[in-house]
């Protein structure tokens, strides 16, 4: 199974992206729990998951999150987005 990288273990942010995980390691993170336990996705609104390539599926939101090429992630909140 595939775990995300400790911050000593990630690459510089500056010439690599962020780990992922597959499908399949996030079913098994996610079967541990019961099917009417709920997500909290710590203040993001869920929006849909996305293909973005034959096997890249994006979890997007309510609001924008990126990653700045020094590796700062951003959240613009946006209160007309609903």
């Amino acid at each position: 199974m595939t775990h995300f990288a400790s911050l000593a273990e990630k690459e510089n942010p500056m010439t690599s992206r962020p780990p992922l995980m597959t499908i399949a390691d996030l079913i098994s993170h996610l079967e541990k729990f019961e099917g009417d336990a709920e997500l909290d996705f710590s203040g993001l609104d869920f929006l849909r998951l996305k293909l973005r390539g034959d096997k890249l599926v994006q979890v997007e939101f309510g609001q924008q999150v990126y990653r700045l090429d020094n590796g700062e992630v951003v959240v613009e909140n946006f209160l007309d987005a609903k």
